[in-house]
């Protein structure tokens, strides 16, 4: 969501929304690393997405960066394609099970 300030917010609708700001057509959008604690796993630190748009649709960047879950350092990046669409996504994205899923596999 782009707010009319100029604030960007990716899935506002989660107990956990990611805030930036959105600079001409580039956006940086950074997370709490809280966002990918469950029972048993408890994370600190930030996970940054940033992409610039054309026409509706956004090539970016997850990272690269590191956090760090139950004093294990997770180095994390990603690349990613967006395009506009008439349906927005809730809480369960799949980057926030793929991070849960790198905590686990590395307890």
């Amino acid at each position: 969501v782009v707010n009319s300030d100029g604030t960007v917010v990716l899935d506002p609708n989660t107990s956990t929304p990611g805030h930036g700001s959105l600079s001409g057509n580039s956006f940086t959008v950074r997370y709490p690393a809280t966002l990918v604690n469950s029972p048993g796993v408890s994370c600190s630190g930030t996970i940054t997405v940033s992409g610039t748009g054309s026409g509706g649709v956004f090539n970016g960047q997850i990272g690269p960066g590191t956090i760090k879950c139950n004093g294990v350092t997770i180095s994390y990046s990603g690349t990613f394609r967006l395009s506009r669409i008439a349906k927005s996504y809730s809480d369960g994205s799949p980057v926030r099970q793929f991070f849960r899923q790198a905590v686990i596999r590395h307890k």
